[in-house]
């Protein structure tokens, strides 16, 4: 395995640990005002996962 898809392994690792801690906050969170903002994370670092992910397979 090259180190470049190492790294990215190592990064959506990560990302998805990030992407757990937003789901908890989001769920502990009851207010609209905050939920926003960490759906929009959420969003966000999901997409950074999957692009990692179709990244990986290429240089894998």
């Amino acid at each position: 395995m090259r180190a470049a898809a190492r790294a990215l392994l190592a990064t959506v690792v990560v990302y998805l640990l990030a992407l757990a801690a937003t789901a908890v906050a989001f769920g502990l969170d009851w207010t609209v005002a905050n939920r926003l903002p960490l759906l929009a994370g959420s969003l966000g670092l999901g997409a950074a996962v999957g692009v990692q992910h179709v990244v990986y397979h290429r240089l894998a």
